[in-house]
């Protein structure tokens, strides 16, 4: 799954591209509704992509970010923090954070152990 959204960028850009989406141009590529995202739509079906597989409905959302030095700052990673807390749900996510690294490291043993089975 792709998470491709105009909105975070939005902020940095002028306004008459946040307007893109209410666009006359894009009005072939909206769907209506409550989770309408034209652009995406419009790039994804110009490349081949079934409109019925563009977003139809918020399905998800990713809570998983990494704590790898190399790729976000402390201070970036301490804002995001905060605003887990805030909104109530960062033990959700360190809970579900260590679920997956827990399932990653079993999957790697299970792999390891099935490729050498078959030597």
């Amino acid at each position: 799954m792709a998470d491709i959204t105009s909105e975070p960028v939005a902020g940095f850009i002028s306004e008459s591209v946040a307007d893109l989406p209410r666009n006359q141009q894009m009005r072939p590529y909206s769907v209506g509704g409550s989770y309408d995202r034209p652009i995406c739509r419009r790039v994804l079906e110009e490349a081949g992509v079934p409109r019925a597989w563009v977003g139809q409905r918020k399905r998800a959302v990713a809570t998983h970010f990494s704590r790898d030095a190399r790729l976000i700052s402390p201070e970036t990673r301490a804002a995001f923090e905060h605003d887990l807390r805030a909104g109530g749900v960062l033990r959700r996510v360190r809970r579900e954070l260590l679920a997956f690294r827990a399932v990653r490291v079993v999957f790697r043993v299970v792999r390891k152990a099935i490729k050498n089975n078959g030597k």
